[in-house]
């Protein structure tokens, strides 16, 4: 009961030579556990010997490998189902943060690069000491974060479209009530000032609000398209300006005839 207490003195001669033979079987019995030529060490090892326990608590030591293997798949698909909901988490707060509008792409791109490097590490840890498992779980979080990330680059440029669609037409109505509420008829150099100015203005601050989540090109074929709405709504002016004209002669020449 007190063995351990004891010094080396206090041993019998019969015990020594049992304790040592004991120690000397166990070492040559005794071998590595290893897989791919490598030992098995840290949580990989932990984990055996939980499977270990259970099973022979069990009666079922011949289930072993098979445990095993349940073992580390049930790890792996844990840790891949983790780091996926914290790679949504981190990507839907951006979508959060830009009140689920439209998001520059660049600044998508950068948001993914960011919560997936930091994904790939937390699954390196949960994983530790199971590199088959990392490379299985890497391969298989890699494509549902490639998934979801072009699901979110398709939804987001749906977004763009829609918003840039909404600002051109409330631009667009705006113009053509300013554009009316021009008295007429007025001269042709007048009314081309006119709306020569106001269609820099409208231009520019309709490109303003696309920068924040549009590149430069993009931001040039919707301001195109814009453009052409505005000249369309223009023409449609100076050719009601040229009829109000027209019917000013009309009536000055009828009222010198008089």
């Amino acid at each position: 009961r007190y063995l351990s207490l004891a010094s080396e003195e206090d041993l019998t001669e019969e015990y020594i030579e049992e304790r040592n033979a004991l120690t000397k079987k166990l070492r040559e019995v005794l071998v590595p556990k290893t897989k791919n030529g490598k030992p098995i060490t840290g949580p990989e090892l932990a984990g055996l010997l939980q499977v270990l326990v259970d099973a022979a608590n069990e009666g079922s030591l011949a289930d072993v490998p098979s445990r095993w293997s349940a073992f580390v798949d049930r790890l792996m698909h844990s840790a891949e189902d983790d780091c996926f909901q914290i790679y949504i988490s981190d990507m839907n707060s951006l979508l959060e943060k830009h009140d689920n509008g439209p998001i520059h792409d660049d600044l998508l791109m950068a948001q993914h690069t960011e919560a997936k490097n930091m994904t790939f590490t937390l699954l390196r840890q949960l994983l530790h000491g199971l590199p088959d498992a990392v490379s299985t779980a890497s391969h298989q979080l890699t494509k549902k974060l490639d998934n979801d990330l072009a699901l979110r680059r398709e939804m987001n440029s749906k977004r763009i479209k829609l918003f840039c669609t909404r600002v051109q037409n409330e631009c667009l109505l705006d113009a053509e009530g300013r554009l009316k509420s021009i008295p007429l008829p007025t001269t042709s150099a007048a009314l081309e000032s006119i709306t020569s100015r106001y269609i820099d203005s409208v231009l520019e601050a309709f490109a303003k609000q696309y920068q924040h989540f549009l590149p430069e090109e993009g931001i040039a074929n919707y301001t195109n398209l814009l453009m052409r709405s505005l000249k369309f709504l223009v023409d449609s002016i100076q050719l009601k300006n040229e009829k109000a004209m027209d019917n000013l002669f009309e009536k000055l020449h009828r009222q010198s005839q008089r």
